[in-house]
C-alpha cells in the first residue's frame, strides 16, 4: 500500500489493491431499537439514519465513521456487514488506527484541522481503523459481508440485509474473510498468548476465556448458529480439565477459577446508564429459562421488561419491510417485587467490585416501588395497572 493515497482510491473506485473504503452496520442485536441518535441533537448535527435500513441516504448522514481496508491483508471492521463507500480525499475529517469515539459534526471535525493519516499508516494498526468523513458528496459502490474461513457468514442476519440491499440497488457485495484464530474448523485447539486471548476450541464451540486485550470474558458461542452464552460451571470443568491435560499448572488453573468467580459476580451487576446528572437508570440482563430478558430500573423506581429475544425477531422482519418498530405497543413493567428483588441481590456484589452502582441501588431501594409501577404505567399506557401486563419470575 505504501504511495497510495486515497485520491488513488477514489480514482479506481476501490479496485487499487483491493482497498476499500466500508461503512459497518451493527450486529443484527445492536440495532434492534430503533430511533434518533443520542447525539443527533448537540453541536447541530442532523437526524440519525439507520444506514442497514436506508443506505440510500447517506448523504443526509452529518459525519460518517468509516474504516479502511484491504482484501486478504487487513480485513477488521466495527460491524460484520455494510455498505462500500466511494469519498473523495477533501471529505475525510479525522482519522485514527483505532476507535475514535466521534462525537462532533463534521464541520466541527473539519475546522480542527485534524492530521490526516496515509492509507498504509491505518493499515498497520490490529484492530479495526476509523476513518470519519462528511458524506455529503459520497457515493455507494458496494456492499461488504463479514465471513468465517468456510464461507458462514459472521452475522447471517445481517449478511441477509446487506446481500438483499445490494440485490435491491444492483450493486456488488463483497464477502471479506474475517481472520479469526478463534474460528478454524478443527476438532480441538488451545489458542493461549499471555498477553492477549485464551479460548479453548472444540468441534464447533468456542470457549473464550480472556479477549484480545487480556481482560476476562468467559463465553461460549457456536460459530455455525452463532449463538453466544455465558460459560456455565460445568462448562469450566471440561475447559480446566482440557488445559491441565494439556500442560497448565496448577496456580494457572486457580486463577481461572477466581477469574471465572468473579465474571459471575460482574455479571449480577446492572449496568449503569447515566441520562443526565440527576437521571440515570439501571439495565439487568438476566435469562429465565431459554428466553433473555433486559430489566430497565429506572431512578424513580419503575423498570420496562424487554423480551430480547422476541424483539430482535420482530425488528429483522419490521426492517426487511422497511416498517419502522413502535416499542410502546406491548410494554411489560416489572412488578415492584420483582424490581427490588434484583436489587437486593444485586447490591452486596455492587458494594464489592461498583460503590457507584451499589450507591444507586440503594437510593431506589428507599423509593415507594409500588406508587413508581403504577405511575410508570398510567404514564406510558393511560390504563390502569390493574390491567396492565406485569412481569414476575
Amino acid at each position: 500500500m505504501n504511495k497510495i493515497t486515497f485520491d488513488d482510491i477514489y480514482e479506481n473506485n476501490g479496485k487499487l489493491d483491493r482497498a476499500y473504503i466500508v461503512h459497518a452496520f451493527g450486529t443484527a442485536k445492536a440495532i434492534t431499537i430503533q430511533g434518533l441518535s443520542p447525539l443527533s441533537s448537540q453541536q447541530n448535527r442532523k437526524p440519525y439514519i439507520d444506514l442497514s435500513r436506508y443506505p440510500e441516504r447517506i448523504k443526509e448522514r452529518d459525519c460518517l465513521s468509516c474504516s479502511l481496508i484491504q482484501e486478504e491483508k487487513h480485513t477488521d471492521t466495527w460491524g460484520p456487514a455494510g455498505i462500500i463507500i466511494r469519498v473523495r480525499a477533501k471529505d475525510i475529517v479525522a482519522t485514527s488506527t483505532s476507535d475514535i469515539g466521534t462525537h462532533q459534526s463534521a464541520a466541527t471535525l473539519k475546522a480542527q484541522k485534524s492530521y490526516i493519516q496515509k492509507p498504509d499508516e491505518l493499515l498497520t494498526g490490529s484492530g479495526y481503523n476509523e476513518i470519519v468523513i462528511d458524506p455529503e458528496e459520497a457515493e455507494i459502490i458496494g456492499f461488504f459481508v463479514k465471513t468465517y474461513n468456510d464461507g458462514i457468514p459472521v452475522d447471517p442476519a445481517m449478511a441477509k440485509i446487506a446481500e438483499d440491499h445490494a440485490k435491491r440497488l444492483g450493486l456488488p457485495c463483497r464477502k471479506l474473510e474475517k481472520f479469526d484464530p478463534f474460528f478454524n474448523n478443527i476438532d480441538l485447539e488451545i489458542i493461549d498468548n499471555p498477553d492477549g486471548p485464551l479460548a479453548v476450541i472444540k468441534g464447533d464451540t468456542v470457549y473464550q476465556l480472556y479477549r484480545n486485550d487480556g481482560t476476562p470474558t468467559f463465553q461460549k458461542s457456536n460459530r455455525k448458529t452463532m449463538k453466544s452464552e455465558p460459560i456455565s460451571e460445568l462448562d469450566l470443568t471440561l475447559i480446566l480439565g482440557i488445559l491441565e491435560e494439556n500442560g497448565f499448572g496448577d496456580n494457572r488453573l486457580a486463577c481461572l477459577r477466581d477469574d471465572f468467580q468473579t465474571s459471575i459476580e460482574k455479571s449480577k451487576i446492572p449496568r449503569l446508564v447515566k441520562v443526565s446528572d440527576k437521571r440515570f437508570s439501571l439495565n439487568f440482563t438476566i435469562k429465565n429459562g431459554r428466553t433473555n430478558y433486559a430489566i430497565d430500573v429506572n431512578d424513580r423506581g419503575s423498570a420496562i421488561v424487554t423480551n430480547l429475544d422476541r424483539l430482535q425477531e420482530s425488528t429483522m422482519a419490521t426492517m426487511a419491510a422497511q416498517t419502522q418498530v413502535n416499542m410502546f405497543n406491548t410494554l411489560v413493567f416489572a412488578s415492584p417485587a420483582m424490581v427490588e428483588k434484583l436489587l437486593k441481590q444485586a447490591l452486596p456484589y455492587a458494594e464489592k467490585h461498583n460503590p457507584e452502582i451499589a450507591e444507586s441501588i440503594k437510593n431506589i431501594l428507599c423509593l415507594d416501588l409500588k406508587n413508581a409501577f403504577e405511575d410508570a404505567i398510567m404514564f406510558y399506557t393511560g390504563t390502569s395497572p390493574n390491567t396492565h401486563n406485569t412481569f414476575e419470575i
